[in-house]
């Protein structure tokens, strides 16, 4: 049984990635006897861009992959401050935006409804535009999260307190199912059958539920 640690490289990784993965198996070789043998085939980071695994003993760091890139024209790959694949962009000034550097050609998102692009030292920033949308009159506009564009959705309905949206069933008692109808709860009790119950002396009880 191997009881040492190793590291095995990515031979298509980058060149500095390559020192990091080292440095990692410096590091992780002082490490292997605490973290390694009690968890076989664990997997854990040391840095954002690596990544280690432990089989057998044996501890086996490289940088974690990048989707393959192709740059056009005069573009050139670059790695961004703090990111850990590479993306393209071309040779001209950087732009300077929020107190972040982006290289030229170079395209970034502020948020989910803006995009920024880098064009020779000057930051051009869009909005997302968003469609007119005409709701009908059991619909209210809203923007839901994570999203840039309003859309309709039917009003809610509320009951006891409690907000359904359109669609949406509950239980309002052991008898009463509702669902909201377009902000209309409709709801549905269960009717039992009548039960006869059997002769007791000289009488009969009849019980009739509703």
């Amino acid at each position: 049984m191997n009881t040492g640690c190793k590291s095995e490289g990515n031979q298509d990784q980058l060149v500095g990635e390559k020192l990091k993965v080292v440095f990692l198996h410096v590091i992780v070789s002082f490490f292997c006897v605490f973290v390694c043998f009690p968890q076989h085939d664990s997997q854990w980071s040391l840095s954002p861009c690596s990544v280690c695994v432990c089989s057998k003993g044996s501890v086996s760091c490289h940088a974690r992959p990048c989707p393959h890139l192709t740059c056009v024209g005069d573009q050139n790959p670059f790695i961004p401050t703090g990111e850990c694949c590479p993306k393209c962009g071309l040779n001209g000034e950087s732009c300077s935006w929020q107190g972040l550097v982006y290289r030229d050609g170079e395209e970034w998102e502020p948020g989910i409804c803006s995009r920024c692009f880098c064009g020779s030292g000057k930051a051009q920033c869009s909005v997302v535009e968003c469609q007119q949308v005409a709701c009908r009159p059991h619909e209210n506009l809203v923007i839901l999260p994570g999203h840039c564009c309003p859309q309709c959705m039917s009003n809610p309905c509320l009951s006891a307190g409690t907000q359904y949206q359109h669609g949406e069933q509950w239980q309002k008692d052991a008898c009463t199912t509702c669902v909201c109808d377009m902000g209309q709860s409709k709801c549905q009790t269960n009717t039992c059958q009548p039960v006869v119950c059997d002769k007791v002396g000289n009488h009969t009880h009849d019980f009739h539920f509703v």
